[in-house]
């Protein structure tokens, strides 16, 4: 009798950690509709970046030059909105965002 009753204590135990994993999972459903979001519209400003230099590379252009230019676009493209995001942030005292955004974006203390 004692070895079932240590037996079914071991069996809830096993039973909570598999519903605490399941409910993180669950709960993790919630950001896919944004992460779709985000790399279809990262991958469209990449393609319509790309396009842009390759009708520079076929007109002559500085294959260098292109690249950089290239380069220098996506990042300004990405950074644009975060960046005016953080700006309106500090100006209005919004500590939490600034702390999502070193989180999300692994920028370390120096906000």
């Amino acid at each position: 009798m004692q070895s079932r009753l240590e037996a079914a204590r071991e069996a809830e135990k096993i039973i909570d950690i598999q519903v605490v994993d399941f409910m993180h999972w669950v709960r993790s459903l919630d950001s896919v509709p944004a992460i779709r979001q985000l790399r279809e519209t990262t991958a469209a400003a990449c393609e319509a970046e790309l396009k842009r230099a390759q009708r520079r590379l076929a007109r002559g252009e500085d294959p260098q030059k292109v690249m950089a230019l290239l380069a220098r676009a996506i990042a300004n493209k990405f950074t644009h909105a975060p960046s005016d995001a953080l700006k309106k942030a500090s100006h209005d005292g919004d500590a939490q965002l600034l702390e999502a955004a070193r989180r999300l974006f692994d920028l370390g203390d120096d906000l």
